[in-house]
């Protein structure tokens, strides 16, 4: 069930990438059937400019601050970036426009220009004092917690069967690793 929402918040965020691209390029005059990888790094830049990560000066006050107010320049992140690029090249290669971009033909998401450009903003945002958000880290502790309280769930709907276990340090002979385990395979 997990997978079906990513899965289809992934397709929704690609649809609305392809209208995007294509409304862009109509304004060019272009169309995705004749898109060159300038454009797409034109649309890459055009997208960049709805960011929301600030690029520090050098000389700002607020570098390192967790939600600045300053006015330095908003930009996608570069994971966002990374995404997108991603998705352009899956755009492409769905209307027939394979392979690495070579003397005008493949996919021009997949070009030089497009991984220079890529290269650039990961530059300008390690000038720019942007450190890549990380995930809140989950400690051993906890997902006992989370797994216990799993089962707990799973045994209600089950009738009482333990579905669950948690092996660890001292509960398993020359295996120093915490694992969760279900129905006689780890998960």
């Amino acid at each position: 069930m997990i997978r079906n929402h990513f899965n289809k918040s992934y397709q929704v965020s690609k649809s609305k990438l392809s209208c995007q691209l294509e409304n862009f390029l109509f304004e060019l005059g272009s169309s995705s059937f004749s898109c060159s990888p300038y454009e797409v790094c034109l649309f890459l830049a055009w997208c960049d400019a709805n960011g929301k990560t600030p690029v520090h000066v050098r000389n700002c006050s607020d570098i390192g601050v967790k939600k600045p107010v300053c006015k330095c320049p908003r930009r996608l992140a570069l994971g966002t970036v990374k995404v997108k690029i991603a998705q352009l090249k899956a755009l492409f290669e769905k209307m027939g426009r394979c392979g690495p971009w070579v003397q005008g033909k493949g996919n021009p998401a997949a070009s030089e220009e497009v991984a220079i450009y890529q290269e650039q903003v990961r530059e300008e945002q390690s000038l720019g004092h942007v450190a890549p958000s990380q995930a809140v880290p989950m400690f051993l502790p906890k997902v006992k917690i989370i797994a216990m309280y799993i089962n707990r769930k799973l045994e209600e709907e089950m009738g009482g069967t333990q579905l669950l276990g948690i092996f660890g340090p001292g509960n398993k002979p020359g295996n120093n690793s915490w694992r969760l385990v279900g129905i006689g395979r780890t998960i």
